[in-house]
């Protein structure tokens, strides 16, 4: 009788057997479930740093281009057209702070249906696509003649599928930013 005894503790049960894998099929399944969890939030993380980071670049470039506008009473500082989606300004390129013979008009313009911002170095004859991922896009000039200051207010979103084809514009698989800025063009007087 003891030898029945001991050969039966030195056996594995089909019971035991089946407690086992179930316990390594619920392990394997939280690792999975981690790295998917994981995977998904590396994801939208990446894709929303990449649209902060392509909204800053458009702003700064902004913020570069039109503080330095020029104007004089015969030609408006800016001109906001087509629904405030498109800005057009006089550059001083000869640095004598007046529009004269070589300055020329500069211009970003927002295009609804393709979802970009255009930079026109020469307005109208090049220009140069700075994002293909933007929802929304507004110019707005303001002057405050107490304090001879002028301002252009950009509003500026994007999406990373604009489109909205699949997931709506600031869902986890297609995050949204939203981006506001505030230009002060020193070289221009409001009197």
């Amino acid at each position: 009788m003891g030898r029945i005894i001991s050969r039966h503790l030195r056996s594995t049960s089909l019971l035991e057997l089946l407690i086992a894998i179930i316990l390594v099929s619920l392990v394997a399944v939280g690792f999975t479930s981690i790295d998917l969890f994981s995977r998904h939030h590396v994801l939208s993380s990446d894709r929303l740093a990449k649209l902060q980071n392509e909204l800053s670049y458009i702003l700064e470039h902004m913020n570069k281009e039109i503080s330095g506008a020029i104007g004089d009473t015969e030609h408006a500082s800016v001109t906001i057209e087509d629904s405030n989606m498109r800005i057009r300004f006089y550059s001083d390129i000869n640095q004598d702070g007046k529009i004269s013979e070589g300055d020329y008009e500069k211009a970003y313009q927002f295009l609804p249906l393709s979802h970009e911002v255009n930079y026109y170095s020469s307005y109208p004859d090049s220009s140069e696509t700075l994002s293909k991922k933007i929802g929304s896009c507004s110019f707005q000039h303001t002057w405050t003649v107490a304090q001879k200051d002028n301002y252009v207010t950009v509003n500026i979103s994007a999406c990373w599928d604009p489109d909205g084809d699949h997931n709506s514009c600031g869902s986890s698989e297609n995050p949204g930013v939203a981006m506001h800025s505030r230009i002060r063009m020193p070289s221009v007087s409001t009197n």
